[in-house]
């Protein structure tokens, strides 16, 4: 199992990350996958339960789970991320998912914004070019788990 120990939460980034679990919780009422018609490329999740494993495609994404925890099965490799992790398709990648933690009380609460790979190389090539960003990636199957460093080098 692939896996980055959690940083320190920054206080600022708690009180964020509480605030769009809040927002999220209210636009996605019930259960499943929300599409808001305002933004297409954004979906919202919720799982108020657990309810197993789900076989799936992860197209070109950024996940990031604002409440509870997840597992993602690439073939051998598992991907155990949360709250102050985020993970990174960059492929269309069949995948094996189970929500570890969701209660009616605190469910799963995710967005998830699709990627326009042409568009997103562009704007990654010109971030790099202007700064050093600094993460440590654990990364297989064009799929990245990653955790925000002061030290480590994207480009």
């Amino acid at each position: 199992m692939l896996a980055v120990a959690h940083p320190p939460d920054d206080e600022a980034v708690a009180a964020l990350r509480t605030s769009l679990a809040a927002r999220v919780a209210t636009l996605a009422r019930g259960e499943g996958l929300h599409e808001p018609a305002v933004l297409p490329e954004l979906m919202l999740v919720r799982s108020d339960n657990l309810h197993g494993t789900v076989c799936g495609v992860y197209q070109p994404c950024v996940a990031l789970i604002l409440q509870g925890t997840k597992r993602v099965m690439l073939g051998q490799d598992a991907f155990v991320y949360g709250p102050r992790r985020y993970l990174i398709s960059t492929l269309d990648l069949p995948a094996v998912s189970t929500v570890l933690e969701a209660t009616p009380q605190r469910p799963y609460l995710a967005l998830v914004l699709r990627l326009d790979l042409h568009r997103s190389s562009k704007y990654l090539i010109e971030l790099c070019d202007q700064s050093r960003v600094g993460i440590k990636a654990i990364k297989t199957c064009g799929t990245y788990v990653r955790v925000w460093l002061d030290r480590d080098y994207l480009c």
